[in-house]
């Protein structure tokens, strides 16, 4: 099964703003990239053929690029980033989309999700609300369109169910915490500390 990783993200300039009341912009833009770091050591471990980043941001795509991943250097938005390599990805059996900020991911849940698209073509791991969706697994790759963004869980889940898609639901205690808020990062720092993980993203936090 020949699978590709998709990794999109914005630039972090903008990024995790609702952080900026315990992180200045120069602590976010290092989470961020620390959560990168995670989440390209798990995915460059798992069994995709091909991994790639897209964003307007040096900073990313030379990180990604110290991966051996490639990159496209582009701004758009999530959807319209996903959207924009759409050729480039039908080469492949099947996509995974993640973002940047779950950075408790690890290779079995790339693998499993894998192994379970043998018998379906859509997975979706949803965010620990329900709201989001923090993987989203498509054979054949652009099989639907994507809608990451406010309730993309249910968007995703009602766009495949209109195309008639077999759809399976993978529920991952690391891949439903994404860092957006305050409680999540705890949430995910709290995560590392009871199951002894050591993760990049906290490097950030022993250090002050």
């Amino acid at each position: 099964m020949k699978g590709i990783g998709i990794i999109p993200v914005k630039h972090l300039n903008y990024a995790k703003s609702r952080l900026s009341s315990i992180l200045n912009i120069n602590d976010r833009i290092k989470l961020c990239l620390l959560m990168l770091t995670d989440v390209l050591n798990a995915l460059t471990s798992s069994r995709l053929s091909n991994i790639i980043v897209i964003s307007p941001d040096n900073r990313v795509l030379n990180l990604a690029k110290s991966f051996g991943v490639d990159t496209v250097n582009i701004d758009l938005g999530l959807n319209e980033s996903i959207s924009y390599i759409k050729d480039i990805i039908d080469d492949f059996d099947l996509s995974i989309v993640t973002p940047l900020d779950i950075p408790l991911i690890e290779p079995i849940d790339i693998n499993k999700i894998i192994d379970l698209s043998l018998n379906y073509n859509v997975i979706i791991s949803p965010s620990h609300d329900m709201r989001g969706t923090n993987i989203l697994c498509r054979k054949p790759p652009n099989s639907m369109e994507t809608f990451f963004g406010d309730l993309s869980f249910k968007k995703h889940l009602d766009e495949a169910t209109r195309r008639g898609l077999k759809i399976k639901i993978y529920v991952s205690p690391r891949v439903s915490i994404d860092i957006d808020s305050n409680e999540d990062l705890n949430a995910a720092l709290k995560y590392c500390r009871e199951h002894g993980i050591s993760k990049q993203f906290i490097s950030l936090f022993n250090s002050k």
